[in-house]
């Protein structure tokens, strides 16, 4: 089950150091246009710097639109494909987990 509310900075930043080279398309699936993906690019230097400021200025932009909901069927959208990150990151339970 998808978490209520909006994810908090701390969230997204230890989401940043899980998406890797994958940023560019979750910022695509996020609306980012290309200039600002390669302004982000361009303006930090770490992978992980580079999908943290995406996510802040992702929440920045959207405010109270800006929820776990949005950010999981980003997650788990076909250019991205990270449902397994989707479900740690958004989710309350990780459905079809039977370990404890």
């Amino acid at each position: 089950m998808v978490k209520d509310g909006i994810p908090l900075d701390r969230e997204l930043e230890k989401l940043s150091v899980k998406l890797g080279k994958k940023w560019k398309e979750l910022g695509s699936c996020l609306e980012f246009d290309d200039a600002a993906i390669t302004n982000l690019d361009e303006d930090n230097k770490e992978l992980a710097r580079k999908a943290y400021r995406m996510l802040l200025a992702w929440k920045q932009r959207e405010g109270f639109q800006a929820t776990y909901t949005v950010l999981y069927n980003a997650l788990c959208d076909k250019l991205v494909e990270f449902k397994l990150l989707a479900e740690t990151f958004c989710c309350t339970e990780i459905e079809g987990n039977a370990s404890p």
